[in-house]
């Protein structure tokens, strides 16, 4: 809903992507190191649909396999793998996550997804 929304309203819609992985979700926090890797390559909004749609091929995965999964998927979508994984261990994509992280923990946002409109919780 939000591409096409962003698509219809190019000038009037800015979407801004913040991490929030939870504790509650195995493997969520290397998903959003995943994610954020691959927007050193440039596709962020293809890794992270990729992840959210197979949440039950890597969720219950132990960490390294799930890593593994991840990193094999950046594959299939023409990602560096090789780069990748070394960009999920990088403290670039970890601060960009943690620093998301922290600012959604002190906010005290309940949950996700979450939406901000206009700055108004949603």
């Amino acid at each position: 809903m939000l591409a096409q929304l962003s698509e219809k309203y190019p000038d009037d819609l800015r979407v801004v992507f913040r991490h929030f992985p939870l504790n509650g979700h195995p493997n969520s926090l290397s998903a959003a190191y995943a994610a954020e890797a691959a927007t050193l390559q440039g596709k962020f909004h293809e890794m992270s649909d990729a992840i959210f749609a197979s949440q039950d091929a890597w969720g219950g995965l132990e960490t390294a396999a799930a890593e593994d999964w991840f990193v094999e998927k950046a594959g299939e979508l023409g990602l560096d793998k090789d780069k990748l994984r070394a960009d999920m261990q990088s403290e670039t994509v970890k601060k960009v996550v943690d620093d998301s992280l922290n600012i959604a923990t002190t906010i005290g946002l309940p949950g996700t997804p979450f939406l901000f409109i206009n700055g108004q919780p949603y």
